[in-house]
């Protein structure tokens, strides 16, 4: 060590001291105790203030863990083989002998670490109460350059990380008020209870539990064979109070499979068939499929359980059938809308007094989905709903409430063929008519209409919405004051339009890195700006694989390039540093946004019309003014008024509602 290192030493809060230190070696052994319990009870307080850091870590390593990269989590989950690895400075016998002077070797650090051949994949955490670990910094070295995902926990500045260029950091977990002479101790347990955090987060996102059950583990001794026996009985118990709970019976095969599994020669012989995998044993008893399709439909929903649960009961066990319905002349008037849009579909359920309850189901587009997935994720909406409806004397729990009016309004629909088949299953599904005027079928867009109804000054209407797609409407009313739809623009899906939506945003933020990239190809090192490291790490591939984990891995292309709006508004709009390179992609789509109502406005006057905007982009203020500030650019005036609608399905709803008073 040299003098300037001594120095640099006698600076950092692992070396201090605290005023407790100096009575210390005096104690008695139970004082000592004492003392050291009461300073690892402020461990907790000082993590909690990197809660946000850590839960952002935890929402970048998720995927890159899905995508098979590697990463330092230990425990019993069942894991692939090598995903898992930790370094240990001196090597694997440091755990049983000491190696001193180990973690002073920079040079071993990074041979370890290069040993493993790591890609853009993975992840590398380093861990160093001080910051300046020589042999977590050459680890941490290597890793930068390769392009992995790198984060570090330590207990001090991030500027002591030897001026080391870190992805992402963890660090101050023990401000100077928490530095005693049992800060290494401390130090320690922090960055322990860090690792559980980060590894236990990670393992829930991921699918490896259900209900807090350690749901995903692969049976490979006795001990882990009677522990995965008493989960699964856990597991079929947990089925059987979601049924009592809904006032449902367990289908009687099911019933006899659960019953089964009381018996531990039956129980060992299910997850033997499974191969030792727990998590499938469960599937195969909760739905007496073979193994092999219960597995099927498992990787189709990324192994999660819980999914998979909520999937097959809504689906496959309950039947929204009218023969359940209460009769009509004691039943409470209820009223339906849904809102059928491409990532998901919302429904909302209300009384003559309010809205009552809400549901969600999957994406309900009309040129994607079949009619039967349609109706699927309708059905899964509703029941969640009605599950959630207050009981009173004439509705118990199970039954289905009348319904006078219901209001759907399916995205695609505007374009689509085979309306009658869709009706019919929705006037069976719910007990009403279109001819009788019980049910009205529409695209989502046609929703906002009910917006304009309840402003007796105001005649005309352009809705915007911005969300997973966009289209722009002009409503007027009619001389009998019927809000009537009288022009479109946009609304030709994610391959020909949709621009100014989450996928338009994304496919221009996926462009600007594929541009780097093909850059890069022509100098020795890839330069990538912080938006264009983050859209690669989402990925969890190196830069030549991107297209090629869009195309060809068998995932959703429109959700993960959708998803990278996330990732745009994020760093557009942080307080500090606003990320240029973002805005100027979020400009471009409000610019989009601003051209598509320019033909409506010649119909629609602004000044005299009400402005509705919707869509998840709508709901963030600093993109609304983003839009605003185009439309002053394309001059085009203030609107009469502006409503921003958070729930489509809620504000429809309540019109149903509101009619029949």
């Amino acid at each position: 060590m040299t003098p300037s290192d001594g120095v640099q030493l006698d600076h950092l809060q692992t070396e201090e001291r605290s005023a407790q230190a100096h009575s210390i070696d005096s104690l008695d052994t139970f004082g000592l105790c004492i003392a050291f319990n009461h300073e690892e009870s402020r461990v907790s307080a000082s993590v909690a203030s990197c809660v946000p850091t850590i839960v952002s870590f935890v929402d970048i390593l998720v995927p890159r863990l899905h995508a098979g990269g590697e990463a330092d989590l230990r425990g019993s989950w069942q894991q692939r083989e090598g995903q898992v690895i930790a370094l240990v400075a001196g090597g694997e016998g440091t755990a049983t002998k000491a190696q001193e002077g180990a973690e002073d070797a920079e040079q071993d650090g990074a041979a370890q670490l290069e040993a493993l051949n790591i890609t853009t994949k993975d992840t590398v955490l380093g861990i160093s109460a001080s910051g300046r670990t020589p042999f977590v910094l050459g680890a941490l070295k290597v890793a930068v350059r390769t392009g992995a995902l790198t984060a570090s926990i330590t207990n001090t500045s991030p500027s002591l990380m030897g001026g080391l260029s870190i992805n992402y950091s963890i660090v101050a977990l023990l401000g100077p008020e928490f530095v005693s002479g049992s800060t290494r101790l401390k130090a320690g347990s922090a960055a322990k209870q860090i690792l559980n955090m980060i590894s236990t987060c990670s393992m829930i996102k991921l699918g490896k539990t259900y209900r807090g059950l350690m749901i995903d583990l692969r049976v490979g001794n006795q001990k882990l064979e009677d522990r995965a026996r008493r989960i699964l009985r856990q597991v079929c118990d947990d089925i059987l109070g979601i049924y009592s709970k809904k006032g449902l019976t367990l289908p009687s095969e099911l019933l006899k499979t659960f019953q089964q599994m009381q018996n531990d020669h039956a129980a060992n012989d299910l997850i033997r068939r499974c191969d030792g995998k727990l998590k499938l044993a469960c599937a195969v008893a909760l739905t007496n499929l073979s193994p092999h399709e219960a597995n099927s439909r498992l990787q189709k929903i990324n192994g999660d359980f819980g999914a998979f649960v909520a999937d097959h009961l809504d689906l496959s066990h309950i039947n929204l059938d009218t023969a359940s319905l209460i009769g009509e002349d004691r039943s409470p008037e209820y009223f339906l809308s849904i809102d059928g849009g491409g990532t998901k579909c919302a429904v909302s359920i209300a009384s003559r007094f309010g809205i009552v309850s809400r549901g969600y189901g999957g994406a309900c587009n009309f040129n994607i989905a079949s009619i039967e997935e349609l109706v699927s994720q309708i059905k899964k909406a509703t029941m969640e709903a009605i599950r959630h409806l207050p009981h009173n004397e004439y509705l118990r729990p199970g039954m289905t409430p009348r319904f006078s009016k219901v209001w759907a309004g399916i995205a695609g629909l505007h374009h689509a063929d085979q309306l009658e088949v869709l009706t019919s299953h929705l006037e069976k599904l719910f007990g009403v008519s279109a001819e009788k005027g019980s049910l009205r079928l529409t695209s989502d867009s046609a929703l906002l209409s009910a917006c304009i109804e309840g402003y007796t000054s105001t005649r005309t209407c352009i809705s915007l919405i911005s969300g997973t797609g966009s289209v722009a409407t002009a409503f007027q009313k009619d001389t009998n004051g019927h809000v009537v739809e009288v022009r479109r623009t946009g609304g030709w899906g994610h391959l020909i339009g949709d621009d100014g939506s989450s996928f338009h945003i994304g496919k221009l933020a996926l462009q600007a890195l594929l541009r780097s990239i093909e850059i890069s190809e022509s100098v020795d090192e890839i330069h990538l700006s912080e938006m264009e490291r983050e859209i690669l790490a989402y990925f969890g591939c190196t830069k030549n694989e991107v297209l090629s984990r869009l195309l060809y891995s068998g995932k959703n292309p429109k959700r993960d390039i959708g998803d990278l709006a996330k990732i745009v508004t994020r760093l557009a709009f942080r307080d500090k540093n606003p990320d240029t390179q973002a805005l100027e992609i979020l400009h471009s789509a409000a610019s989009s946004l601003a051209q598509l109502i320019q033909p409506l406005i010649k119909t629609c006057p602004p000044i005299s019309s009400l402005l509705i905007l919707s869509g998840a982009l709508m709901g963030l203020s600093e993109f609304r003014e983003l839009i605003y500030e185009e439309f002053s650019s394309a001059h085009i005036v203030d609107f009469k008024e502006i409503i921003v609608i958070q729930s489509v399905s809620d504000a429809v709803v309540e019109l149903l509602a509101a009619r029949a008073i």
